[in-house]
């Protein structure tokens, strides 16, 4: 039987889970890209630091002393649903909230409350009803809550006694490959031309980092002149910015990187600045917008990498579109969509216009710091690639789609929940509810939505 590992979190140095995939990346010449996934399931180390006092401190050293070799059972201090109390005797409960996605058959889920910790299987699961493999051998309080289970041997711990009664730990779990409770396939509210677009903010308070690089090739015979070529005709963007979120947003954001697979996925990311002013007012259907001035047309017409437009609303809106073209018209250069934009868009309900590059992760591997466990905070690294015009990892959405994302906002919500029906929308939304979908009464005649009403 696996023991378990039950020794909590100190939070003053919150909980860091670090993912590492393994992509494959093939260069040429030109600088474009081929990627390729070496590692489907990622290697997975948890590090944080906890205080053993007591009786708490002695089980420590002898687990320590005579199973250190071993696989624990550890609770996942990160991710948590909450309960309405479980009874002693019950092989069910019910929990708070709907469709958490690590709530299914055949899961570990350890049932917490304060010190006590309880190991189960899951063995069905019904709207809000859980079951489990064996009756429940104590009561839990409305306060406890369920956690899913990580199987792993420790990588590394060091122990600093403070006195003969407590103890600091430093805990590095390494969790076995496949043994954790992924997150189902979850699509992001957000799509441009068949790839997703990251649409979550970043914190400002946190300086956001732009390194520019465009690769060219110096001959250098050591004597005489020298010639430099340029094959590559794009520079490269690496962007590093600090992303917070806390409560249902966390899920989002991780279901994000685990879908991106490190270096091996293709994503539209917003520079996040105001890098384009609209010269004249768009009127809702437009697909053209105009920049006063030829500089744009003179500087980014035809560029692989400066391809599509993030644009930001004052009533907190965001519409995303990719750049068919810029061309020139009247000294103007005009900025032609792929999509009609589906509301107008005066000069004055804009609150900033970014640019939207095509890139990937710059690194096979993301720290996650669990400030608590339930605000999380990391440091991203994207770099620019070209678009691949051929990969399109998800289906384009159509008008109604469209109309959707552009609509979608922290205060337009209202917009969304006051409609009673959507019709013919051929649009993925893995996480409706969740998103706050759930006020419309049904879905008809959807592909890929899921009706909730």
């Amino acid at each position: 039987m696996t023991e378990l590992f039950p020794f909590r979190p100190n939070w003053t140095d919150g909980v860091e889970v670090r993912t590492s995939h393994k992509t494959d990346v093939f260069t040429s010449r030109s600088g474009r890209e081929q990627r390729r996934a070496l590692r489907m399931t990622p290697r997975r180390t948890v590090t944080y630091s906890s205080v053993t006092v007591g009786d708490e401190l002695v089980r420590f050293q002898r687990l320590m002393g005579t199973k250190s070799n071993q696989e624990f059972n550890m609770p996942d201090w990160s991710r948590f649903v909450r309960t309405h109390g479980i009874e002693q005797g019950a092989s069910h409960f019910t929990v708070r909230e709907l469709g958490v996605e690590w709530l299914s058959n055949g899961t570990t889920i350890a049932v917490v409350e304060g010190e006590r910790i309880l190991i189960a299987t899951i063995t069905m699961v019904e709207g809000y009803t859980v079951e489990v493999n064996q009756p429940i051998g104590q009561t839990f309080s409305p306060a406890a809550v369920v956690r899913p289970v990580f199987v792993g041997m420790l990588g590394g711990l060091t122990s600093v006694t403070n006195t003969s009664t407590v103890a600091s730990v430093r805990v590095v779990f390494d969790v076995r490959p496949g043994s954790v409770a992924n997150s189902e396939e979850m699509f992001t509210p957000f799509l441009l031309a068949g790839q997703e677009v990251f649409g979550f903010a970043w914190n400002w308070a946190e300086t956001v980092t732009c390194d520019y690089q465009w690769d060219v090739e110096k001959v250098d015979f050591q004597r005489g002149v020298t010639t430099t070529y340029t094959p590559v005709d794009f520079g490269t963007v690496t962007q590093k910015a600090t992303i917070v979120r806390q409560d249902d947003a966390i899920g989002s954001v991780l279901r994000f990187l685990e879908r991106a697979k490190g270096r091996r996925a293709q994503f539209w990311f917003p520079s996040g600045t105001a890098d384009i002013t609209l010269m004249s007012d768009a009127a809702s259907g437009a697909t053209a917008l105009v920049v006063e001035g030829s500089d744009l047309y003179d500087k980014f017409a035809g560029d692989p990498v400066y391809s599509g437009l993030a644009i930001h609303t004052t009533d907190g809106r965001r519409v995303f579109r990719k750049i068919n073209s810029i061309t020139l018209a009247s000294g103007n250069s005009v900025l032609n969509l792929n999509s009609p934009l589906s509301f107008a868009l005066p000069t004055a309900l804009v609150a900033k216009i970014s640019w939207l590059r095509p890139s990937r992760f710059a690194s096979d591997d993301q720290s996650i710091e669990y400030l608590t466990d339930n605000v999380v905070q990391l440091q991203i690294t994207t770099s620019s690639v070209v678009l691949a015009e051929d990969v399109q990892d998800y289906a384009d959405p159509d008008g109604a789609g469209y109309w959707v994302m552009d609509n979608w906002g922290e205060q337009s919500q209202a917009t969304l929940e006051s409609l009673d029906y959507f019709v013919n929308v051929a649009m993925v939304y893995g996480d409706v509810e969740s998103m706050g979908l759930d006020e419309f009464d049904d879905f008809i005649n959807s592909e890929t939505w899921t009706a909730i009403g």
